[in-house]
């Protein structure tokens, strides 16, 4: 009714506030705690050292690059499971943040990480090679079959991150990548079952869940960044059999199976 409604508001006008007072502190304490840096040089970084990794992490000035790290290890947006988390499958990986995240918390895990775009997928590489066979990363695009798409670049004052995948109709596009199932990726690695399943995917994680999804059943955690109202709904028939428990963190919804 009208009490509820107001109450909602009352919410979500409080968690505004919070956002726009508590998150800025929130990113100085852990801006000083994980890169020991000011504002203003944080701003210009184009290497950081992170606590807890032994390898400097790269970064590019006047693109998205910031704000995904910032996401990643000040927003902390992927929630870090409590018990031992040994496989890792990273689908849209950018430029490796989430997979350092990743093997920081987990110093005996190995992650598989999956990025179509070129660019992003160079600076990935840069990240995470340092970390030898710890990490296999892979140029391509996660979709429900092998084949081609189209790389369709959405680029807005420099940013890096709009990058999306479709489906090739007509004649083959410039720009090509490989596409991989989720399947595909577990075999090239050598994993029968996956710990933890991070999809950050821009979109494709809908034509994905519509197909088949007996990944899901060798998945003990999965990420999900889901971002319209097709891919949450292809989400929620994805899971309605299977044994998962909903939370969400910011963007990112998660499904774990009860311990």
């Amino acid at each position: 009714g009208v009490v509820s409604e107001a109450w909602l508001g009352l919410k979500q006008a409080y968690w505004r506030l919070r956002g726009r007072v508590w998150r800025p502190l929130l990113h100085r304490v852990r801006r000083r705690r994980e890169v020991g840096l000011s504002a203003e040089r944080w701003r210009q970084a184009d290497v950081v050292s992170v606590r807890g990794l032994p390898h400097p992490i790269h970064l590019r000035p006047g693109t998205t690059d910031l704000a995904v790290f910032e996401e990643v290890f000040f927003d902390r947006a992927y929630p870090l499971p409590s018990w031992d988390v040994r496989t890792v499958v990273d689908c849209g990986a950018n430029a490796g943040f989430v997979t350092l995240w990743f093997l920081r918390a987990y110093p005996g895990a190995r992650v598989v990480a999956i990025e179509p775009d070129p660019e992003n997928w160079a600076l990935a590489r840069k990240n995470l090679e340092p970390y030898g066979d710890r990490v296999t990363l892979l140029r391509a695009a996660v979709w429900p079959a092998s084949q081609h798409l189209a790389l369709i670049r959405d680029r807005h004052a420099g940013a890096f991150d709009s990058v999306r995948v479709a489906a090739i109709d007509g004649a083959a596009p410039d720009d090509t990548v490989e596409a991989l199932t989720i399947p595909d990726v577990m075999r090239r690695a050598g994993m029968s079952t996956v710990d933890l399943l991070k999809i950050d995917i821009e979109g494709a994680e809908g034509p994905l869940l519509r197909g088949d999804t007996s990944f899901l059943d060798a998945t003990r955690t999965l990420m999900i960044e889901l971002h319209d109202e097709e891919c949450r709904d292809a989400f929620r028939s994805a899971i309605a059999s299977r044994n998962f428990r909903i939370t969400h963190r910011n963007n990112t919804t998660i499904a774990d199976r009860p311990q």
